[in-house]
């Protein structure tokens, strides 16, 4: 399983994840390396997450200086692109 799989499968909790949970750290999935936030730009870029920071999210845990990112339903992705093509 390639990290970005291990990324996207941790998110689909539907919770805010930060930055940090991604770089040298052991999943349920199995373990992610030093390169992992880079795995996650890269979803970001492809739609797959979004990310905001963490003085933007209501109730947030984190402190407000850390970059979050959370799934983006693949229904709502298909969507936006399908608009997208339209327009």
């Amino acid at each position: 399983m390639t990290y970005q799989e291990k990324i996207i499968k941790v998110c689909k909790d539907g919770k805010w994840h930060a930055s940090y949970e991604f770089i040298c750290k052991r999943t349920p999935y199995g373990w992610i390396g030093s390169s992992g936030d880079r795995e996650a730009r890269k979803l970001i870029a492809q739609g797959l997450l979004q990310r905001e920071w963490a003085s933007n999210i209501k109730n947030c845990k984190f402190p407000n200086n850390i970059k979050c990112f959370k799934y983006v339903n693949n229904n709502r992705q298909k969507n936006n692109r399908s608009n997208r093509q339209t327009d």
